[in-house]
C-alpha cells in the first residue's frame, strides 16, 4: 500500500492511489484490532491521511547533485527528494510537467498540491524547515 501510495503521488496516477486505499480499506478490521501486527500498513495509513512531501530538483547533473546533498544535509524522513538532471528529457506522469528551466529549479508538492517553483536553495532549505 505505501508503495503504491507513492507511486500514486509521485506519477499522479489515480488507479495507484485507488489500489492502495483498497488496500488499507480490505484490512482495516486487522488493524483496528492487531495495530502491532500491521506496522507498515499503519505507515500506509498515515500517508494515506498526510501525502508526504516530494521535491524534483530540475538542473545541471551537477547543480541537482549539489542542491540535493545540500537537502540531505538535515533530516526529512517523510519527505522524497529527487534530482533529475535536465538532460533527461522523457519522464512518465505528471513527472514530465517538472519541466528544466534556465536555471536549477525545485518543485515542491504535497499530494495534489504543488508549491510555485523554487530557484535558490536556502528559499528551498527554509521551506522544508517549517513542513
Amino acid at each position: 500500500a505505501q508503495v503504491l501510495l507513492r507511486l500514486g503521488h509521485l506519477l499522479g496516477d489515480f488507479d495507484w492511489l485507488r489500489a492502495a486505499e483498497n488496500t488499507i480499506r480490505s484490512n482495516y478490521a486487522r488493524l483496528a484490532h492487531y495495530p502491532s501486527a500491521y506496522g507498515a500498513l499503519l505507515i500506509a495509513l498515515e500517508e494515506y491521511l498526510e501525502p508526504p512531501a516530494c521535491i524534483v530538483i530540475r538542473g545541471s547533473p551537477q547543480a541537482c547533485a549539489d542542491w540535493q546533498r545540500r537537502l540531505l544535509d538535515d533530516f526529512h524522513p517523510t519527505t522524497a527528494i529527487l534530482a533529475i538532471p535536465s538532460t533527461v528529457d522523457s519522464l512518465p506522469g505528471i513527472l514530465a510537467e517538472r519541466k528544466p528551466l534556465d536555471r536549477t529549479t525545485a518543485y515542491v508538492c504535497a499530494g495534489h498540491t504543488c508549491r510555485p517553483p523554487v530557484f535558490d536553495i536556502e528559499t528551498l532549505a527554509a521551506l522544508l524547515q517549517q513542513r
